[in-house]
C-alpha cells in the first residue's frame, strides 16, 4: 500500500502536544522555529517517529550575512541530517523582508553539502 506523506505547518512550541500531534499520523513536523523549540531535542526525542523540518532562523535570513547563513545551514546539516528524517528549511515561511542573497546562500550551501554520507 502506498501512503501519502502528511506535513502540517504549525508555528510555536508543539512540545506539550507532540504525542497527541503525532498520534494523528503526521509524517513531518514543519517548521521547527529556533525560538520556539530546540531542534536537537525534537530530533533526539521524536526523530524516530517523524521527519523534522526547518530551523534556519528567518531573522538570520533577514538580518544576517550570507556567510552566517551558510554556517547555520552547515551546522544544521552536520547535526541533524545523519540518520535521515531531516529536511533543511527556514524556521517559518520565508518572509518578503528576507535578503535574497541570504535565501540563495541557504540554497547553494544546501546543494553543496546535501549528499550522503554527510561530510562537512
Amino acid at each position: 500500500m502506498i501512503t501519502i506523506p502528511w506535513l502540517c505547518h504549525s508555528d510555536g512550541n508543539l512540545l506539550p502536544l507532540m504525542d497527541d500531534w503525532l498520534s494523528l499520523g503526521q509524517t513531518a513536523i514543519n517548521p521547527i522555529e529556533p525560538q520556539a523549540m530546540d531542534i536537537h531535542y525534537v530530533k533526539a526525542n521524536f526523530g524516530h517517529r517523524v521527519c523534522i523540518v526547518g530551523n534556519i532562523d528567518v531573522d538570520l535570513l533577514a538580518q544576517g550575512t550570507s556567510d552566517q547563513v551558510a554556517e547555520e545551514v552547515k551546522k544544521c546539516i552536520h547535526d541533524l541530517a545523519p540518520g535521515g528524517e531531516y529536511i533543511l528549511s527556514s524556521g517559518n515561511s520565508i518572509p518578503s523582508y528576507a535578503k535574497p542573497e541570504n535565501v540563495m546562500a541557504m540554497s547553494e550551501t544546501f546543494k553543496q553539502f546535501r549528499d550522503y554520507p554527510i561530510q562537512i
